[in-house]
């Protein structure tokens, strides 16, 4: 398996040696995405993309801090904490071979608001990062998938799993 989970930290250049446009960025990114996935999925190894959090407009300690027993004020609206531009930028459906995205943010919030802490969880120990009990849940989302969906290794025959 190959787990793809975190958002490059890369330059565009063009042709010139030139940084291209912030607003060329999402396409030629999704193109590169695109083009490494068709090559990993070509050798049949399932390829796991987990899709990028959501970005809190405020520090989560500081809120609570500010709003102590009172964590209902803790609460943002989903499309204030959506970030415009999201990893991957590619869909992913124009991929052939075994690629799945996992997307976290379901269990950090609902379909009009994020909470900061749920179900006496905190959600995010900063604006970008997930708590450890929401990593943790998170993963054995990924392991109970993937022992669900348990094949063979590439190159390793059926009876020798």
């Amino acid at each position: 398996m190959v787990v793809l989970g975190s958002e490059p930290n890369f330059f565009i250049i063009d042709s010139d040696g030139k940084p291209v446009s912030p607003a060329q960025i999402p396409h030629l990114a999704a193109q590169g995405e695109l083009q490494i996935l068709a090559k990993v999925s070509a050798t049949g190894a399932r390829v796991v993309v987990l899709r990028d959090t959501l970005y809190l407009p405020e520090q989560p300690v500081a809120c609570l801090r500010a709003h102590p027993k009172e964590e209902q004020k803790c609460v943002w609206r989903r499309d204030a904490v959506l970030r415009q531009i999201r990893y991957p930028f590619a869909n992913f459906d124009q991929v052939e071979g075994d690629v799945t995205v996992v997307d976290v943010d379901d269990k950090i919030r609902d379909a009009t608001l994020c909470p900061l802490v749920r179900d006496g969880t905190v959600i995010m120990f900063d604006w970008a990062n997930l708590s450890r009990d929401i990593r943790q849940d998170a993963r054995a989302d990924l392991r109970g998938s993937h022992e669900r969906e348990r094949r063979p290794l590439v190159g390793q025959a059926e009876s020798d799993g």
